[in-house]
């Protein structure tokens, strides 16, 4: 025969699945002909039994009864109980949580003064905590299971409050580590089964996001400080805290992805949400930074009425490390493909341009994709017209070059964001931002303007080529980037090239390079770098610039002359007066 130890084994595992099956299969009242009354029994034949061979039960009852088990001294009847609640009915659930007021006291209860009952009480805590994060993982936090009730919202806020006090408290034992541990899977989960945005709105306020989020960073081991390094698998998913540590992350990842975040946590603590979120996307664990590429899409999905987020996204594409800016890139284009997303045209266009210069030709086709579409969101009178469609090219020059000459209107800002971007950049950035700026400067048309004098006080109406406004903001910061950007050459030459297209600004630059050059007043800086771009211009127009330097070189010559015969026609005029005095 089998032995005590077997037959024992047997008969929890039997009362178990029991418990289970009575859990999963009891309904609430509304699905219940008889009302109240509820049948423990998976069989829909035993209704036609007699009343005398059933035992029926209320939901209520059968919860109360399971419940009274997580007090039980013995571990495998709280294992059972645990394991049998967190299965129950999600339509029951309500009806869960109101059996679960009984033992609210005790659970979010004052100090104890024996040490018996305060374990105690840390244990029914700990089963508790359990059975709502088995609970979540079943799907019971979904709306219609919530339904229009205020009381099961009620006692969860009140849970995770007192939850949240109890574990900022600062205690080593081994129990805090697993209720801290169960509290953020319960979080996740919760936020994860649940479609219902009043729960949200109400047992996760913002507020009570945030508040969550910095609770379980500290928790969280490999924080901001050790996300600067590389990451090890090994030292995240270690037996001693690596469970904390993986629930924790998936928690704070979840809160973000919850909803909507106020501009005042964005600015909290020097903007530890994006600090936090740029450390994610730029470790080299896959799992990791595909974490942050998940936050970075619902962070912008959640709150597109704040413009910071998108600014910071677009920052990093530029100035963040490779995995950075990849991630925030592909998160961006997710969004712009999904969804109407609020975004201005011009850094959008830039930003596609810059990312079509990307090595891995995946990326190179994304952003093509994603210029395409905003061809078309933003130019919908061209979105037919196949004569406009992008051509597939896996040179981002050609791209800038093909979107330049059918959008000849928005040359300017396309010039003055990347000169933005440049101005903030550095080193293989900058390159590539010159590259894909130098077809539109065969769009801008140079107007002649004393440079010594006043600028134009309305820039706000001014035309995008051909007009004073553009020449003076192009030729100034060309100048600008020409001597304080010398490493980049092929690039510079390129840029002047291109604004030989029109054949009237050879005149017009020459004409402000002499009187840039007139000023003096840092010659030996400003003079090398005015001799650089007339050689530039010199070899995409060779005779023309020459022709204009030798009518130049004359038309000074005759006003040095003309000066010189003034001044000894005075000199005769003062020696011819001095005998008659």
């Amino acid at each position: 025969g089998r032995s005590r130890r077997t037959i024992e084994k047997g008969d929890k595992c039997l009362w178990r699945n029991l418990m289970i099956l009575c859990c999963k299969t009891v309904r609430c009242p509304s699905q219940f002909n008889k009302g109240s009354e509820l049948i423990a029994g998976p069989l829909p034949q035993l209704a036609s039994m007699k009343e005398s061979s059933m035992y029926i039960l209320t939901a209520g009852e059968l919860f109360k009864r399971i419940i009274a088990l997580l007090r039980n001294e013995s571990l495998d009847a709280q294992e059972i109980a645990v394991t049998a609640l967190g299965a129950s009915n999600p339509d029951c659930f309500s009806i869960l949580v109101s059996c679960m007021d009984t033992y609210l006291g005790e659970i979010l209860g004052g100090r104890t003064e024996t040490v018996r009952r305060r374990r105690r009480r840390e244990n029914l805590r700990l089963q508790v905590s359990r059975v709502y994060e088995l609970c979540a993982d079943n799907g019971c936090f979904k709306k219609d299971n919530i339904g229009d009730m205020g009381e099961p919202i009620d006692f969860i806020t009140q849970y995770i409050d007192h939850t949240k006090s109890i574990c900022e408290e600062d205690k080593d034992s081994s129990i805090l580590t697993d209720l801290k541990y169960r509290f953020c899977e319960f979080i996740r989960k919760m936020i994860i089964g649940s479609d219902s945005s009043e729960l949200h709105f109400e047992s996760l306020a913002p507020v009570r996001r945030m508040e969550l989020f910095r609770l379980f960073r500290t928790w969280c081991h490999h924080d901001i400080e050790s996300l600067s390094e590389k990451l090890d698998k090994n030292k995240l998913f270690n037996a001693s805290m690596g469970r904390l540590n993986t629930a924790s992350l998936l928690a704070m990842c979840a809160l973000l992805n919850a909803g909507p975040i106020s501009e005042n946590d964005l600015r909290h603590n020097n903007n530890e949400i994006l600090n936090w979120l740029k450390y994610l996307l730029g470790s080299d664990d896959k799992y990791m930074h595909s974490l942050g590429c998940q936050v970075t899409e619902m962070l912008l999905l959640n709150n597109p009425e704040k413009r910071r987020i998108l600014q910071w996204v677009t920052d990093q594409c530029y100035l963040g490390s490779n995995n950075i800016a990849l991630g925030c890139f592909l998160a961006l284009v997710r969004v712009l493909a999904n969804c109407e997303y609020p975004c201005q045209l011009t850094p959008t266009i830039v930003l596609t341009l810059y990312m079509s210069a990307h090595s891995e030709p995946g990326v190179r086709e994304k952003a093509t994709y994603l210029l395409q579409l905003i061809v078309n969101r933003f130019f919908k009178e061209w979105r037919d017209d196949n004569q406009h469609k992008l051509l597939k090219t896996d040179s981002h020059v050609m791209l800038s070059r093909q979107l330049s000459h059918q959008h000849k209107e928005i040359s300017l800002p396309v010039f003055q964001e990347i000169i933005n971007r440049f101005c903030h950049s550095n080193g293989h950035t900058q390159k590539v931002l010159l590259q894909i700026l130098a077809p539109w400067l065969c769009n801008i048309e140079f107007v002649e303007y004393q440079l010594l004098q006043s600028p134009p006080k309305q820039f706000s109406k001014v035309k995008c080529t051909g007009s004073v406004h553009g020449s003076i903001l192009v030729f100034t910061n060309l100048m600008w980037i020409t001597i304080k950007n010398w490493e980049h050459e092929a690039e510079l030459q390129e840029l002047w090239g291109e604004l030989m297209s029109h054949p009237s600004n050879a005149r017009v630059i020459l004409n402000y390079i002499i009187t840039l050059a007139s000023l003096g007043a840092i010659p030996n800086v400003i003079l090398p770098q005015i001799k650089k771009v007339v050689m530039y211009m010199c070899r995409y127009n060779p005779a023309e610039v020459i022709r204009m330097l030798v009518e130049e070189v004359d038309r000074e010559n005759i006003k040095a002359v003309s000066q010189l015969v003034k001044k000894e026609k005075s000199t005769d005029c003062d020696s011819a007066l001095i005998p008659l005095l």
